[in-house]
């Protein structure tokens, strides 16, 4: 266990020299720091939690509003039990089975509780299932509506030179597109011009153009 711990981290320094040497070499270790940069600025911004979203996990979007209210119960009950034991919330349930339950309990059948629960926390989902179905319908959750904003003849025309210009730099550097920008990158870009210095690098906003 100990040797398997230790090549863990063995080859990380030699390969970090190798990989530095390679983007010197192709003029890219500026990308990589302001790759950085970028990520440990977004990662140190304080995100709350929005208790009315955190809780759609995927595989809910076709749920009832019921379902939602059921699945919200779930959600915050797995949240409360992952602290009392100081665990992920994986380790108390995975997302694919509060589906399922949630499902299970608005389909009118009898809901099985998985077995291998201890039998407190058993206890206490039983309760939140019962509590949740109980949920007033003035109380249960919407399911949330998309709204696709159509884009303009010029932000499609703007949308399409960024694509061109962004496949045209894949190809040359050899390099997914979606490396140099997303789909959703551009699209952004191209409904507002003016966003391109926050919502791009500098390196990226070079190979574009913008």
């Amino acid at each position: 266990m100990l040797d398997y711990a230790i090549n863990d981290t063995k080859y990380l320094l030699p390969l970090a020299d190798r990989l530095e040497t390679q983007l010197r070499e192709v003029n890219r270790w500026s990308w990589y720091e302001e790759s950085c940069t970028r990520a440990i600025s977004a990662t140190a911004e304080d995100r709350e939690r929005d208790p009315e979203r955190v809780w759609k996990i995927a595989g809910s979007a076709a749920f009832s509003p019921r379902g939602l209210a059921v699945l919200r119960e779930l959600w915050f009950w797995r949240d409360s039990e992952a602290q009392k034991v100081d665990r992920p919330t994986f380790q108390i349930m995975r997302n694919e089975e509060l589906i399922e339950l949630a499902k299970g309990a608005v389909s009118g059948a009898k809901v099985r509780t998985p077995g291998w629960l201890p039998a407190a926390r058993r206890r206490r989902l039983e309760e939140t299932i019962a509590r949740a179905l109980e949920v007033p319908e003035s109380d249960w959750p919407q399911r949330a509506k998309s709204v696709r904003v159509r884009s303009s003849p010029e932000q499609e025309q703007r949308l399409d030179r960024l694509r061109a210009k962004r496949d045209a730099a894949s190809n040359e550097l050899g390099l997914d597109p979606a490396i140099i920008a997303s789909r959703g990158i551009l699209e952004a870009v191209s409904r507002e011009p003016e966003s391109a210095p926050k919502v791009l690098m500098d390196w990226q906003r070079e190979l574009l153009g913008v």
